[in-house]
């Protein structure tokens, strides 16, 4: 990797985290140990 390269990879991890919808998704759903959960099936 080049100076430059790895300038900008440490420049995107030092950035705030960004939300995927698509695991906030996921996560909201509740475990198949708790109440509510339903077998898709």
């Amino acid at each position: 990797m080049s100076l430059e390269g790895f300038g900008h990879f440490v420049n995107v991890l030092s950035r705030p985290p960004a939300s995927v919808p698509e695991m906030v998704e996921l996560l909201k759903r509740p475990a198949p140990w708790e109440p509510g959960h339903k077998a898709k099936r």
